[in-house]
């Protein structure tokens, strides 16, 4: 799993910061996790799964589902 600043998903999707937390606060974006102290950091094949939702135009309650389902796998992870 490699973990990417908010400055590469800004990039990415050509979005603000602040646009970005309010998807990530509404459920567009799966949220960030804690890299250190007190960074925190965007899960990188989420954020490329969620780009291809949008690009192939998933309307934007499935965009929501999408980001779920991809929280709920995080869960599921076991780390050895």
């Amino acid at each position: 799993m490699k973990l990417i600043p908010m400055t590469e998903v800004e990039e990415a999707f050509g979005l603000s910061e602040s646009t970005i937390r309010r998807q990530e606060k509404c459920g567009l974006l799966p949220p960030r996790v804690l890299n250190g102290d007190k960074v925190r950091s965007f899960v990188k094949e989420e954020i490329e799964i969620v780009m291809a939702a949008r690009i192939n135009n998933l309307p934007l309650n499935q965009q929501k589902l999408l980001v779920k389902s991809l929280i709920a796998k995080r869960k599921e992870m076991k780390y050895e």
